[in-house]
C-alpha cells in the first residue's frame, strides 16, 4: 500500500515507521481541485460520514455517564430503580406540566425522541408497570367488554398514593393518545416535515394499546370525580379549622391528626396544610380537564372521514383555551409550595439509546409559559379551521387558505384543516368540489356547451387533481411551498396546452372568430397559474431569496417582482374592462389573490379578521370579486411601482450600495431565481434582457424620479383606504358571525407604509439637499410590514441654521398628510392618528434638541432664544401654524403627560418646559447635556 509520493502505508500499524509527511501533504493540497483529499485506498466516504465520534456523549452512545452505562428501561425496572409510587402531590404536578413542555416541543418540531420519550413513564415497559401498579393483572383494564369505572373501583384504594398513581397514569394514558390521535392526522394529510411523523415512528403503548378513546375517557371521568372529592374534603378540614380558630385559640390535635387519616366516606388527604391540598386539587382538576377536553375533541374528530361536527369541535377547543389560560394565572393564585415540586422520571439521556448511531439535535424544551401559548396558539389555530365562513365560490376558499397559511400555524392545524377539505368527499363536508371548479371554469368565460362536450368533461376531469394540489399547497409550510409550486407549474403548463388545444377545436367547429388575448379553457388554466406565479414570488420575498445581492437594504430586487407583474399584465389590455363580467374575471382575478400574502408576520401571529357587523345585502360573487381583485392589484402595483422607482433614485445618490454577485452575474440569478416559469406557456417569462431594459431611469432627473414615487404611493393609499372602507360592499365575505373583510389584517399595514412612505418623500421634497458623504446611508423599517419597508432618509434634520421656524422637511409637509383625516372614516382615521404618532415619536429619538413651540407664547420664544444663545443645532415647530397642531398637542399629552408648549425634547427624552429648561441652564447643566 503505497501514499503520495511512494510514501509506504504499512498494514501492520505497530511495525510502521513513522515519518514527516507535513510537507508532502500541503504540497500535495496546493494541487487539489474542490473536493479532493488524500486517502488510503480503502477509503471509503460513505462509511467516513456515517462514523461515529468516540466519547462525544451526542455520538458515543456506549459511552460511560458518571461511571456507568446507560441503563435502559428493562434494566431501571429490573433493579427498581424507576419510581413507580408517588407521595407527593407537588411531584406529580410539576411531572405533568413537564410532560406537557416536552408534549408542545414535540408539535413545535422537536426529535420525539428528545421531547415526550424523554420520560420514562412514556415508554412501553414503565407505562405498563405503572398501570399494573394500579390495577393487576392489566388483562382486567383492557378486556374488550371491561368496566373501567367498575375495575377500577374494585382495584384502587383510598390512600394519597393510590390518588397519585390514579392521576398519573390517567394523565400519561390520555397525552399518549391524543398524541397518537394527532399523529394518525398528520401521516394522513401528508403534509408533515418532521421525520417524527414518518409511518413506523409513533408510540408503543403495549399491553395497553386495545385501550379505546371511550375506555381512556371514563378513567379521566374517574378521576375527576375523586379528586373532586378530595378538593371538598380538604376544603371542609380547611372550614373547620377556621371556625375552631375564631372559636378558640387552643390548638385541635384532633384536627390536625385527620389530615393524614381516612375517613369512613373520603379519601386521604394530599397534603397536611388543607389549604395547600385544596390548592394541589385545583391544579391536578385543571390539567385532568385539560387532557379530556383534548382527548375527546380530537377523537370527535377522528381523520375526517365521515360527517363533520365542526361546532361540537370548536366548543372543545374553545373549553380548552378556557382551561389554559386559567392554568397560565394559576401561578398568581396558588401558594409557593404548590409550585416546588420537583419533575420525576425524566432522563434526557435516554434519548441516546433511542437515536442509535445517528446524533442528536441541540434542543431546548419549551418552559411552562412558552409552552402553555403554543398550546394556545393551536387551539387557536384549530378553532379557526373549524370555523369555515359561508363560501360562494373556490376563490373565498382560496382566499380563506392564503390567509390561514399567512398566520404560520402549525403542523396540526395545517393537517386537520387539509382533511376537512375531503371530508366525507366534500370540502368541509359541505361543498362539492367538482360543482365547485365548474363553476369557476363558468366565471373564468368558459360556455356550458363546452364543458358538456366530451373533450370538455375530460379536460374537467383531468384538472381535478391539479387545483386540489394547487389549494393543498397553501397548508404545506411556508419554506416547503415553494418546491411544490415549481411542480404544480409544471402541470399547469401542460394544461395549458391541453386547453389551448381544446379551445382551438371548439372555436373551429363553431365557426367563432379568433381573439387576440385567450379564453375558455386557456382564459381559466391562465388564470390558475398566474396565481401560483405570484405566490411564487411573494414567496421568495418572504424567505429573502431576492437579497443576496444588496447592501444596506432588503428590497432593493422588489423592482424585478413589480416587472413581472407588469409583464403580466400585459394580458389584460384596457379593453377588456368594458366586456361583460363573465369575461373579465378571467384576466384580472387571479392576479391579487396570490400578491396579498404579503402580509406582517407580527401582526398575523396571534390574530384573525374581525367581524364588522351582521351580513348586509352583498353585490354580485362575480362583480364583487372582480372588483376586489381589481383594486388589490392597482393597490399592489402602484406600491411596487414606488419602491421601484425610488430605490433607483436612491443607488443614483449613493444612498443605497449594490453589491454585485462574486461567483455568478445579475443575469444567471435572475434566471434561477424564476427558472420555474420558464416552463409555463402563457404569460411568457420575463427575460433579464426585458427587465434591464424596461428599468433603465438615466434619462430622467433624480427628483423627478422621487416625486413620481411619491405619487405612486399616493395612489396605493387611495386604493387601500377605498378596500377598508368598502362602501361597494366589494372586499367582504359573508359569515354565521357577520362580514369578514378580504385581506383586513394586511389591508392596515399596507395603508401605514404608503402614508409613511408619502411622509418620508414629502421631508426629502421640503429639505431639497444633496446627501453625499460617506456615512449618509438609507436605513429602513420593516416593523410595520415584512416585504415592503417605510423609507428612513438620513441625516434629513440636520442643518447649518441654528433653528427652523419655518417648517422644518416634516414639520409643515410631513404630518400635513395627516390633516386630511377628518375627511376619512373611524378606521381610516384611527390608522392616520397611529403613523402621526409613529412620525413624532421618530423625530424626538432622532433630534439632538426638538421643541414643540407656538410662535406668540412668551414662554416659548424664552425658550428658543436660550437654546440660540447656546448655539446649538435644534429644530422648532410651530403648532399655532399647522392644521393638525391639536392633534400634535394631544399626541405629546398622551407621551408626556404635557399637553403646553413649550414642550422640549433634548436626546430623545422629554425635558419638560420653560421652567424645566431655565432651571438647567442656571444649574450650568444644560450645555453639556446638549453637547453630548
Amino acid at each position: 500500500m503505497y501514499g503520495i509520493d511512494g510514501v509506504e502505508l504499512q498494514s501492520n500499524f505497530f511495525k510502521s515507521k513513522w515519518r514527516d509527511v507535513t510537507q508532502v501533504m500541503s504540497t500535495a493540497a496546493n494541487e487539489f481541485k474542490v473536493g479532493q483529499l488524500a486517502h488510503e485506498d480503502d477509503f471509503n466516504l460513505f462509511e467516513s460520514m456515517s462514523a461515529l465520534e468516540l466519547m462525544d456523549p451526542k455520538m458515543d452512545s456506549g459511552m460511560l455517564v458518571n461511571g456507568a452505562p446507560m441503563q435502559s428501561i428493562s434494566a431501571r425496572l429490573e433493579n427498581c430503580s424507576l419510581q413507580l409510587e408517588f407521595s407527593s402531590a407537588r411531584d406529580v404536578l410539576a411531572t405533568l406540566d413537564a410532560l406537557f413542555c416536552c408534549e408542545m416541543g414535540w408539535l413545535d418540531g422537536l426529535p420525539l425522541a428528545q421531547s415526550l420519550l424523554t420520560s420514562v413513564y412514556t415508554h412501553r415497559d414503565s407505562l405498563n408497570a405503572l398501570c399494573a401498579q394500579l390495577v393487576t393483572p392489566l388483562e382486567n383494564l383492557v378486556k374488550p367488554d371491561a368496566d373501567i369505572r367498575l375495575v377500577l373501583t374494585k382495584h384502587v384504594g383510598k390512600s394519597a398514593k393510590d390518588s397519585l398513581l390514579l392521576v398519573m397514569c390517567a394523565a400519561i394514558l390520555a397525552l399518549l393518545k391524543t398524541a397518537d390521535l394527532v399523529r394518525d392526522a398528520a401521516l394522513r394529510a401528508d403534509i408533515y416535515e418532521e421525520e417524527d411523523f414518518s409511518p413506523g415512528k409513533g408510540f408503543d403503548l403495549g399491553v395497553l394499546a386495545p385501550l379505546s378513546e371511550q375506555a381512556i375517557d371514563t378513567l379521566l371521568q374517574v378521576t375527576l370525580e375523586r379528586l373532586e372529592g378530595l378538593l371538598v374534603q380538604h376544603k371542609n378540614l380547611f372550614s373547620k379549622k377556621t371556625l375552631k380558630k375564631k372559636q378558640t385559640k387552643k390548638v385541635n390535635t384532633a384536627s390536625n391528626s385527620n389530615s393524614k387519616s381516612i375517613s369512613a366516606s373520603g379519601y386521604e388527604m394530599l397534603h397536611q396544610n388543607a389549604r395547600i391540598g385544596a390548592m394541589l386539587c385545583e391544579a391536578l382538576i385543571r390539567r385532568i380537564q385539560l387532557r379530556r377536553e383534548l382527548l375527546t375533541t380530537y377523537a370527535g374528530i377522528g381523520l375526517a372521514e365521515g360527517a363533520l361536527d365542526l361546532q361540537h369541535a370548536r366548543n372543545g377547543f374553545e373549553a380548552a383555551i378556557k382551561l389554559i389560560q386559567e392554568i397560565a394565572t394559576e401561578r398568581i393564585e396558588l401558594d409557593p409550595e404548590c409550585l416546588g415540586g420537583k419533575p420525576i422520571g425524566f432522563d434526557p439521556g435516554i434519548s441516546r439509546l433511542l437515536l442509535s448511531g445517528s446524533p442528536p439535535r441541540d434542543v431546548k424544551v419549551p418552559s411552562i409559559d412558552e409552552a402553555l401559548e403554543l398550546m394556545k396558539k393551536i387551539l387557536s389555530e384549530m378553532v379557526v379551521g373549524c370555523s369555515p365562513p359561508n363560501w360562494r365560490c373556490i376563490e373565498d376558499l382560496r382566499i380563506f387558505l392564503t390567509q390561514f397559511s399567512r398566520q404560520l400555524p402549525t403542523i396540526v392545524a395545517r393537517s386537520y384543516v387539509l382533511l376537512f377539505l375531503y371530508a366525507d368527499s366534500k370540502i368541509y363536508g359541505k361543498y362539492n368540489f367538482m360543482d365547485w371548479m365548474t363553476a369557476s371554469m363558468v366565471m373564468n368565460g368558459v360556455p356550458s356547451v363546452l364543458l358538456s362536450t366530451q373533450e370538455g368533461v375530460l379536460y374537467s376531469s383531468r384538472c381535478i387533481e391539479t387545483v386540489y394540489e394547487s389549494l393543498k399547497v397553501y397548508l404545506h409550510n411556508r419554506s416547503r411551498q415553494r418546491p411544490r409550486i415549481e411542480c404544480l407549474l409544471n402541470e399547469w403548463s401542460i394544461l395549458q396546452a391541453e386547453a389551448t388545444a381544446v379551445d382551438e377545436r371548439f372555436t373551429t367547429e363553431m365557426n367563432i372568430p379568433r381573439a387576440a388575448h385567450p379564453r375558455y379553457f386557456t382564459s381559466w388554466s391562465l388564470e390558475e397559474a398566474v396565481q401560483l406565479m405570484l405566490h411564487y414570488v411573494v414567496l421568495g420575498l418572504e424567505l429573502e431569496l431576492y437579497l443576496d445581492y444588496l447592501e444596506g437594504t432588503r428590497l432593493q430586487n422588489l423592482d424585478g417582482t413589480w416587472a413581472l407583474v407588469e409583464k403580466m399584465m400585459e394580458i389584460m389590455p384596457a379593453a377588456r374592462l368594458h366586456e361583460p363580467l363573465v369575461i373579465k374575471q378571467t384576466h384580472v382575478s387571479g392576479k391579487a389573490t396570490k400578491k396579498s400574502k404579503a402580509k406582517s408576520k407580527k401582526s398575523y401571529a396571534n390574530h384573525t379578521p374581525k367581524a364588522l357587523g351582521p351580513p348586509r345585502d352583498l353585490v354580485d360573487p362575480i362583480k364583487a370579486r372582480f372588483l376586489r381583485e381589481i383594486k388589490y392589484t392597482e393597490l399592489l402595483r402602484s406600491l411596487m411601482r414606488g419602491y421601484f422607482q425610488v430605490f433607483h433614485a436612491l443607488e443614483r445618490e449613493g444612498l443605497v450600495q449594490v453589491k454585485v454577485p462574486i461567483y455568478s452575474t445579475l443575469a444567471l440569478r435572475f434566471q434561477h431565481r424564476f427558472a420555474a416559469f420558464q416552463k409555463v406557456h402563457y404569460p411568457a417569462a420575463l427575460t433579464f434582457e426585458d427587465y434591464s431594459q424596461n428599468s433603465n431611469f438615466s434619462l430622467y432627473e433624480i427628483d423627478l424620479i422621487y416625486k413620481s414615487s411619491e405619487e405612486c404611493f399616493k395612489s396605493a393609499r387611495v386604493h387601500a383606504e377605498a378596500l377598508l372602507n368598502d362602501e361597494e360592499g366589494v372586499n367582504t365575505i359573508a359569515t354565521t358571525d357577520g362580514e369578514w373583510v378580504v385581506r383586513g389584517l394586511e389591508l392596515p399595514s399596507l395603508l401605514k407604509v404608503c402614508i409613511s412612505n408619502c411622509v418620508r418623500l414629502a421631508q426629502r421634497s421640503g429639505c431639497m439637499r444633496k446627501m453625499t458623504t460617506s456615512e449618509n446611508q438609507m436605513d429602513f423599517d420593516f416593523s410595520i410590514h415584512p416585504h415592503f419597508p417605510i423609507l428612513i432618509f438620513p441625516s434629513l434634520f440636520n442643518t447649518p441654521q441654528p433653528r427652523f421656524v419655518q417648517p422644518a422637511p416634516w414639520r409643515r409637509r410631513a404630518l400635513s398628510v395627516f390633516s386630511r383625516s377628518t375627511l376619512l372614516s373611524p378606521r381610516s382615521r384611527a390608522l392616520h392618528l397611529q403613523a402621526t404618532k409613529a412620525s413624532i415619536e421618530d423625530a424626538i429619538a432622532k433630534e439632538k434638541a426638538l421643541v414643540f413651540s407656538k410662535t406668540q407664547c412668551p414662554f416659548c420664544a424664552r425658550v428658543k432664544n436660550t437654546l440660540e444663545g447656546l448655539k446649538v443645532n435644534h429644530q422648532v415647530i410651530e403648532l399655532d401654524t399647522r392644521d393638525d397642531g391639536t392633534q400634535i398637542q394631544s399626541i405629546l399629552l398622551e407621551i408626556t403627560g404635557q399637553r403646553t408648549v413649550p414642550n422640549v425634547f433634548i436626546n430623545g427624552k422629554h425635558i419638560g418646559g420653560c421652567d424645566d429648561i431655565m432651571l438647567l441652564h442656571a444649574k450650568s447643566e444644560l450645555a453639556p447635556l446638549l453637547q453630548k
